[in-house]
């Protein structure tokens, strides 16, 4: 998917060595266990992760190669030079996410990026704001989306689409019988 803002996709990497592509900074979801060797700018490191853990890299090119025993699959958003347009909305970048229901764990946070994974049960979440947002479907789910901008449509998405939201203040509503899982990658600046 691409956005003039960003651009996501995602990625499998076999035990081939790979260049990065220059561009902004980029944050990354495991979407399975693996471990790479990573060389940013002539430094080599290795590093281990998890399915459902986030990470940033800066700006640049750089290469990867995997040196685990399976197949490492992740989801890359990278930063594109536009900037994002005003939506009317005041939007303060979140510290934290709002967790104190259980539905939200923050992945990462930085200057950058806010990663999420959030779950909704069946029902509502109050009417909160967000900053200009990619969102990654973990699980297939029916929700109704009202936004300041738009009234309730209800969508149905499947484990792997992917859509974008500006800013705004925003009703979710999970009208399906599972639960709602998704990771989204807030864009702050």
């Amino acid at each position: 998917m691409c956005h003039n803002r960003s651009a996501v996709h995602r990625s499998t990497l076999g035990h081939l060595h790979r260049r990065g592509c220059p561009g902004g900074a980029h944050a990354i979801y495991a979407l399975s266990d693996y471990t790479i060797r990573l060389t940013p700018n002539e430094e080599t490191t290795e590093q281990t992760w998890k399915v459902g853990e986030a990470h940033a890299h800066a700006a640049g090119e750089h290469s990867l190669q995997n040196i685990g025993t399976t197949e490492a699959s992740f989801l890359v958003v990278a930063r594109t030079p536009q900037t994002l347009s005003p939506s009317g909305v005041k939007v303060t970048p979140p510290k934290t996410m709002p967790s104190s229901s259980g539905l939200s764990k923050m992945l990462l946070n930085n200057d950058d990026f806010a990663v999420a994974e959030v779950r909704i049960p069946a029902g509502s979440l109050p009417r909160h704001p967000g900053l200009a947002r990619i969102v990654y479907s973990l699980s297939d789910y029916t929700i109704d989306y009202t936004s300041n901008d738009s009234p309730a449509k209800s969508q149905s998405f499947q484990t792997g689409d992917t859509h974008w939201h500006d800013a705004d203040e925003h009703v979710i509503t999970n009208t399906g019988v599972t639960e709602a899982r998704f990771m989204m990658v807030q864009l702050k600046r």
